[in-house]
Order: C-alpha cells, then structure tokens, then sequence
C-alpha cells in the first residue's frame, strides 16, 4: 500500500506536502537593558530544553549510539526501486526506506531524484538537479532546523534503516562526526528562537500593514497604541530581522524604534514612498 508523503518541499520554510507529489519551491514595554538580558536568558533556558527535548525524542534511533545499523554509500545506491529493489534514502545522514511511497520514490515518481543517495541539501534549497547532496556548511540556524524537520517525518512515515556511513553526517564506524552535532545543535537554537519570537509577538502584537503603488507602504495600529521597528528573536550569531510592533506608550529606545519621518504619538507610519512610473 503506498504511502503518499504529507510535507512539502521547501526553499526556507518547513511546510506540508500536498498529495500531487509536485516539489514546491518551497515552517508591555521593553524599555531596559535589564529587558533585553532576560530575553537572552530565555534563550538560553529554552536552547537548553529543546537540545534535552531532541536527544530524547527526536531521533530515538540516533540515540542508540553504535547499536544502529550503518549503511554504507554504494549499500545505499543499490536501492534505487529498480527491478522490484527496496526504495532507500538518506536525509541528514539518517537513512529510511520509502518503499511503501513507490509511487513518489521509485522510477518515474515525482521524487525519485531523492533515492539511493543522500540528498539533505536539496530538501531545503529546492535545487533538484544541481544540489541532490549533502553538503550543508552554508545553512543558516532555519535551515538546519528544517533538515532535522525532514527526518522527524520519515522517522513518522517510514522505517528507519540505519545511518549512513562515510558521509558528512556521521564516520565509518556510525559515530556522529562534528557536522551532525554541529546540525541538532543548531536546529535547537533555531527552535529557541521561534517559541521566543511566538511569546514576543503575544506580548507585543504585530502592526497591521498594506503596501500599494500609489501609496507605498504603511503600518499601523488600533487607537492607543504606537508602531515601532523592533528586532525579532534570533539565535545567537543568527541574522537579526525587523518587524513592527504595538506599543501603548509613545517611549523610544534602541529596542523600540521610530519608522523615519513618524511622530512618536502617530498610530500611523510611512514605511516605504510610492512607486512612480518612470
């Protein structure tokens, strides 16, 4: 019985798969230092509990140390569906079988680009001719996050073989190698920084916002409360973004900052000028 897979192929973000098997391109006030450290300190509080959280229950199999099954690479490539063979993969050096998803797996199916090999890149660049590989150093925290996402769903979906051996993720003898660790810990940290990023937006709730040709873009908020530009949660060392926020006090500081060209006591801003035709 086949077994249609339930996520989508993504570029930036962890979504679902539709059943047409089509990979997509393609997830009051702060006014002191003191706010700042303690927004940090749940940083590192909840980094911490999502690493215990993912030795424990995100990979039960990684876990057995070097009781898992390894597979070597040319093991792996023989299993390619052809002539009635099993349909294996490997995703962050976790190898499952998918043969119960043949149609989408095996010769001729939408994702057979994915069998035999290791192919962790092109799970989030999207890149399916050029990237079937796994070589990761470029990623960012997000994108580390959404390789650990694609294994969680096969672990869910599929049987779980065994690891790969001599790859980027773990040696010849099935230990982890410093990339995989480097993987899990770095998905960890983007996770902090999600569930800090939800409990920041409870606490300070998003500007609404339009942009239009004729008026360029604008955010602003209900009566008594004021947009700022403040930063979202990131991992540490991660790229810091933007987004705006409502306030109900007109203060200013270097966490709560004004759209340019706004009055403090403004609901509305300006955030960007009109396109005009050349």
């Amino acid at each position: 019985m086949s077994t249609a897979p339930t996520r989508r192929l993504r570029t930036t973000t962890t979504t679902h798969e539709d059943d047409d098997d089509t990979p997509a391109e393609t997830p009051k006030s702060q006014t002191s230092s003191h706010a700042r450290t303690a927004v940090w300190r749940a940083v590192a509080v909840l980094t911490l509990v999502l690493a215990i959280f993912a030795c424990y229950t995100l990979a039960p199999k990684i876990r057995a140390g070097g009781a898992q099954r390894t597979v070597s690479r040319a093991e792996l490539a023989r299993h390619d569906g052809k002539d009635g063979r099993p349909i294996w993969l490997s995703v962050g050096g976790e190898v499952f079988d998918v043969s119960d998803g043949a149609k989408h797996y095996g010769p001729g199916g939408g994702y057979s680009f994915f069998a035999a090999t290791d192919g962790t890149r092109a799970y989030i660049t999207g890149e399916f001719e050029k990237e079937i590989n796994d070589n990761i150093d470029d990623f960012t925290d997000e994108q580390c996050l959404g390789v650990v996402d694609w294994a969680k769903f096969y672990h869910e979906t599929y049987k779980f073989v065994g690891v790969l051996a001599g790859g980027a993720f773990f040696d010849n003898s099935g230990t982890p190698t410093a990339r995989r660790v480097s993987l899990l810990s770095r998905a960890d940290s983007a996770k902090a920084a999600q569930a800090l990023a939800k409990e920041q937006e409870k606490q300070f709730p998003a500007c609404s916002s339009r942009w239009t040709q004729q008026d360029g873009g604008t955010v602003w908020c209900d009566a008594g409360e004021y947009p700022r530009r403040i930063d979202k949660p990131s991992a540490p060392g991660g790229v810091v973004a933007e987004r705006c926020a409502c306030f109900s006090d007109v203060g200013v500081n270097d966490q709560r900052r004004l759209y340019d060209g706004c009055a403090p006591h403004s609901s509305k801003c300006s955030t960007s000028k009109p396109k005009t035709n050349v």
